[in-house]
């Protein structure tokens, strides 16, 4: 049975759009990336970071991800989308990510993965520090990846 994630683990809802789906009405592979995305800004934005004026200064790209699939996710389903940091570097990062439903207390994993990011400047696109108040923000949710495959080892 799947335990609530632990508080250091950030966790949202949302819902599959009929438009991320394929003719047979399954999510397509490539929008769980977009869905890993979505929950790392909605992570950030509850920490009242917002990209609006920092853009101009920085930018971080994702350059590498992964995601392993279990179970195909339904067009028009609702979704549980858990994330944490597990690797805070001097230049990069990496948001865990996985997504599960709940149908009457029954979890199922329908996805996990990673995103790595790497901090730019905005202008030259060099690589840069991860900028201090950034790092704030992903301290609040870093967690050992022995931790995240744990919480992930409860839905194998």
């Amino acid at each position: 049975m799947v335990k609530t994630p632990p508080s250091d683990i950030f966790t949202s809802s949302s819902f599959s759009r009929f438009s991320d789906g394929d003719p047979a009405d399954i999510v397509y592979f490539a929008n769980h990336s977009m869905y890993f995305d979505e929950a790392f800004i909605l992570m950030s934005q509850q920490q009242n970071y917002s990209w609006k004026d920092r853009k101009e200064i920085y930018l971080i790209p994702i350059v590498e991800q992964n995601t392993n699939f279990k179970y195909p996710l339904a067009v028009n389903q609702k979704f549980i989308i858990s994330t944490a940091i597990t690797h805070i570097g001097s230049r990069s990062f990496r948001s865990n990510h996985a997504i599960y439903t709940d149908i009457d207390g029954n979890y199922k994993l329908i996805s996990y993965g990673y995103l790595n990011r790497v901090s730019v400047d905005a202008k030259s696109f060099k690589p840069i520090e991860v900028p201090g108040e950034l790092k704030l923000i992903l301290q609040n949710y870093h967690i050992t990846s022995e931790k995240w495959d744990n919480f992930i080892s409860q839905f194998l």
